[in-house]
């Protein structure tokens, strides 16, 4: 079995990989952001044996693997999916991107709404493959400058909001639950008011439903994302993006953080 080439303008996956000048693109987004010790080592293990060895951050805190063949392709699936780095459901891959804000702690907001949209993925409406949905649900928004076509984020009062790209406002909801059944409904409605044709909810130019008004303000961001709480958060900018591996790959595991989140980068998506 061998990937099928896929049309550039739609953002790669692990099930939906990207012909490049050196192989196959094969793009892994960590679950909720966030990577075990022994994922870190296994997604450094993949990309020496099955790629060039070289792993890349993306826009969105993706990390994608280079250098990939048609042969090393099928093998390397089966161990993402071993190692719990993929999904064995390709169809899981063609729901929108999840990007969290990197501070977040077990409890918080931010995963608790991943969470709750991770179960209730197969309800999202099917969007373009470049639509991505930021959870930002921490004391202030530090995700402002990623890009994203729907928001979940904390209000001024304190309150939960759901804000589609574009408006600078957005509509209360009354907590998690209800903020995760909001985005579905919003996904619903870009897909039946032509946001498949639009591509992008900031092109989208139909008005939103009466349901969805748009008057409730955000609270002010944070200065940047890589400051907000950074001595609450135990992520680690990767010191293997975009590097060759072989230096890494000498740290006994004991040398390797228990566990680490992918921040949203510069790049693709």
């Amino acid at each position: 079995m061998s990937p099928s080439p896929r049309i550039k303008g739609w953002c790669p996956g692990a099930w939906r990989p990207m012909a490049t000048g050196d192989g196959w693109l094969v793009r892994v987004r960590p679950p909720l952001g966030q990577l075990s010790r022994q994922q870190i080592m296994a997604l450094c293990d993949a990309a020496e044996t099955y790629g060039s060895g070289l792993i890349e951050l993306t826009s969105r805190a993706n990390l994608q693997l280079r250098g990939v063949t048609d042969e090393s392709w099928p093998p390397l699936m089966a161990f993402l999916v071993e190692n719990q780095l993929v999904s064995d459901d390709p169809e899981v891959e063609r729901q929108p991107q999840l990007m969290l804000a990197p501070a977040w702690q077990n409890g918080d907001d931010t995963p608790t709404i991943a969470r709750l949209l991770q179960a209730r993925g197969s309800e999202l409406a099917a969007m373009p493959g470049k639509v991505g949905i930021a959870i930002d649900a921490g004391k202030v928004p530090v995700l402002g400058d990623s890009a994203a076509d729907f928001r979940i984020e904390r209000s001024t009062e304190g309150g939960l909001l759901v804000r589609a790209d574009g408006y600078a406002l957005g509509t209360a909801v009354s907590g998690t639950d209800a903020a995760v059944e909001q985005l579905i409904r919003l996904t619903h409605w870009f897909v039946d008011s032509g946001g498949r044709a639009s591509g992008r909810m900031r092109r989208h130019t139909a008005p939103l439903p009466d349901w969805a008004p748009a008057d409730t303000a955000p609270a002010s961001p944070a200065r940047s994302w890589r400051w907000a709480n950074i001595a609450r958060a135990w992520w680690w900018v990767f010191p293997l993006a975009g590097w060759r591996l072989k230096r890494f790959a000498r740290l006994s595991p004991k040398q390797v953080p228990a566990s680490c989140r992918s921040p949203p980068g510069g790049g693709c998506c």
